[in-house]
Formats: C-alpha cells, sequence, structure tokens
C-alpha cells in the first residue's frame, strides 16, 4: 500500500477530494517536473557536471511516457517509480556535485569554474 493510501485518507477528509482529479495533478506535474529540470540546468553553471541534468531529463522522460500510453499496471508503476527515483537520484547527485564545488572554490580563482563566493 506504501504512503498514497495513507495519503488518499488524509486528502479525502480533509475534503480536498478535487486534488485526485487529473486536471488538477496534470498541470502539477508538469509544472513540477520542469522545475526540477529548470533548477539542475541552473546547477550545471556551478559545478559544469552535465551528468546530473542528464539523467534528470531521462527520468523525467521515464516518469512522464506511462501517463500518455495505455499499459500494464505493473509496467505503469515500475516505470513511474523508477522516473521519480531517477528524479531524486539526480537531485542529489546535484546537491552533492554542489557541496563539493562550493568547497573548493575561492573568491578571486580562476582556476574554479562558475561564480565567485562572496564575502558574505
Amino acid at each position: 500500500m506504501g504512503l498514497f493510501g495513507p495519503l488518499g485518507v488524509v486528502i479525502s477528509a480533509l475534503g480536498l477530494d478535487w486534488l485526485h482529479l487529473w486536471d488538477i495533478q496534470a498541470p502539477v506535474l508538469y509544472g513540477a517536473s520542469a522545475l526540477s529540470l529548470a533548477s539542475l540546468a541552473h546547477s550545471l553553471r556551478w559545478h559544469r557536471r552535465v551528468t546530473p541534468l542528464v539523467l534528470g531529463v531521462g527520468s523525467v522522460g521515464v516518469l512522464l511516457y506511462p501517463l500518455h500510453e495505455g499499459m500494464d499496471v505493473t509496467l505503469f508503476r515500475v516505470l513511474l517509480n523508477s522516473g521519480a527515483v531517477g528524479l531524486l537520484g539526480a537531485a542529489v547527485w546535484n546537491a552533492v556535485l554542489l557541496r563539493r564545488s562550493a568547497r573548493c572554490r575561492v573568491k578571486g580563482d580562476p582556476r574554479v569554474h562558475g561564480p565567485a563566493a562572496s564575502d558574505g
């Protein structure tokens, strides 16, 4: 059952049944996916590694593909969850790279890529 069963009960108990409508969920899902990809692309400026963005694009594709194709429920769940885990992995990988680049960044050091740290 996982998390979504109890979450559905709480949503119904609060009178938020309209959140189950596809007309509400689709824009939220697409907006969150676009925001995730935009932040991965923005972070590329700091750490200069394209791999989290590539993983994020692939994961969003895997996440959204089953929503537009008729397929078996098991395959649907596997693809949906794989896309979500891949997007989470891209975000964690991106955070690790940002942390590493922040540690290495010295103000005015021409060898370091990305904006220099401020005096703060």
